[in-house]
């Protein structure tokens, strides 16, 4: 019932995510009526009060709705689109707040509820089940942190500064406390990835400066691109913001985008794209979502773009390895690459310097077991040889992607105590933290 269009920040024509949600009434009577609700790409979160009679025809596709409501005079309450359908403005997200429940009024007999707290009114919603729960919810919080995070229209944030002056300033939001966390030291992740050969416009589309990313793929795209991604499942795609989600880029993730990157990836991609005969279904930027939808199945679940050959060998990855070679790596694990030895190639990794990192990276995402073991006998870990080998920031990567702090070897040792053992003390003050309470990151 809701499709999600993840197009925030492109035209102003295309509703984001659009299907229906029981809303509850305001009047004393308060029960629940089904209305057709549409996210558009102003932030607002508008529905229709008379079911359209072809709803994706009337609000999807070039996004009739969405026009309606820019074009709409501010004292209007209601937009007759004709047909007998009205559709009325409910909140503007910009201050606004969502939150997963009902609060107080909340009833054991109601399921798949959430609320919007604006500083005009609450709005009680209900989805049809817990997915499409989680769909909205997901694209509603993304609606309003790309908001308070990117450049709005200079009218639409003039008549948000209104409202909040008009309403007071209880409901205020800050960027910081949309991102959960406070920036990080040195340049923004941003700036680095934009600066990386082909991520100054998306993968998929070549939207001029995406701001999304495909963290196991290693590209950059547009948040309608985006959109179309998360439906793939992470799985295949696993997507984060660039500006928003400040905690999945660390160190290890930005160095495989480095030395990955948009470039590095439709090289092999889209390799055999212009020779196929499908090769003008590729997506432009103001492409329909359809369009985009069945360019990206194509390219990544169907991989029919992609060279054809042999799959490549355990002795050819570790060689890749050994020469630091991330997109070398890549290439052999995207061509199909099966891997027993998991414990080498990792600790091969951990010896590889800077690329190190990025190599690790590629070997979580595509199911390397951290916590393999060396042997019957000896049972180290990649963890064990890295505090062995005062390996600390691959070590502090390792505990931080899913590796055993606690785990115990052959002898009895956990990667703490091999540390101490070996070099008598760990001289990193995070990294003894990691080893002692890995609960507290």
């Amino acid at each position: 019932m809701a499709s999600s269009a993840a197009g925030y920040g492109s035209s102003d024509q295309e509703p984001l995510m659009q299907g229906y949600l029981l809303k509850r009434s305001s009047g004393k009577i308060q029960d629940w009526k089904r209305r057709f609700f549409v996210l558009d790409t102003r932030g607002n979160l508008t529905y229709v009060k008379s079911t359209p009679s072809h709803p994706g025809r009337k609000l999807g596709g070039l996004g009739t709705l969405a026009r309606s409501l820019s074009r709409r005079p501010k004292d209007q309450d209601a937009v007759s689109e004709g047909n007998g359908v009205d559709v009325k403005e409910t909140v503007s997200l910009l201050t606004s707040t969502i939150k997963p429940d009902l609060g107080e009024d909340a009833s054991p007999h109601v399921r798949h509820a959430f609320r919007i707290v604006s500083p005009e009114r609450t709005f009680f919603l209900r989805a049809e089940s817990a997915a499409e729960q989680t769909q909205w919810i997901e694209a509603i919080t993304t609606a309003i942190a790309n908001l308070l995070n990117s450049s709005v229209n200079e009218q639409v944030m003039a008549d948000h500064e209104e409202r909040t002056r008009k309403y007071g300033s209880k409901h205020s939001r800050s960027i910081s406390s949309a991102s959960g966390m406070s920036a990080p030291e040195g340049p923004a992740p941003i700036v680095v990835l934009s600066q990386i050969p082909g991520n100054d416009k998306c993968a998929e589309c070549s939207m001029p400066e995406p701001d999304w990313a495909s963290l196991n793929l290693g590209v950059m795209m547009c948040l309608q691109c985006s959109g179309v991604h998360r439906q793939l499942g992470v799985q295949v795609s696993k997507v984060r913001s660039a500006t928003l989600d400040v905690r999945a880029w660390d160190r290890s993730t930005l160095e495989f985008f480095k030395r990955w990157g948009n470039t590095e990836a439709n090289a092999h991609w889209e390799a055999e794209l212009q020779a196929h005969e499908r090769a003008e279904r590729k997506p432009k930027p103001h492409s329909s979502l359809e369009i985009r939808k069945a360019f990206i199945l194509e390219k990544y679940v169907a991989r029919v773009f992609c060279k054809r050959s042999a799959p490549p060998t355990e002795s050819q990855l570790l060689t890749a390895i050994n020469h630091k070679n991330l997109v070398g790596v890549m290439e052999i694990l995207l061509a199909g690459c099966r891997v027993k030895m998991d414990y080498i190639m990792l600790t091969a990794a951990c010896d590889a310097g800077d690329a190190g990192f990025a190599i690790v990276e590629a070997l979580i995402h595509h199911g390397f077991d951290l916590n393999a073991v060396e042997g019957p006998y000896t049972e180290d870990t990649t963890l064990h040889y890295a505090m062995r080998h005062e390996r600390a920031e691959f070590a502090k990567v390792l505990i931080r992607r899913g590796a055993d702090p606690l785990r115990r070897n052959g002898r009895g040792k956990t990667p703490f105590d091999v540390a101490v053992d070996v070099h008598g003390a760990i001289r990193d003050d995070e990294l003894l933290v990691l080893l002692s309470c890995p609960e507290v990151d």
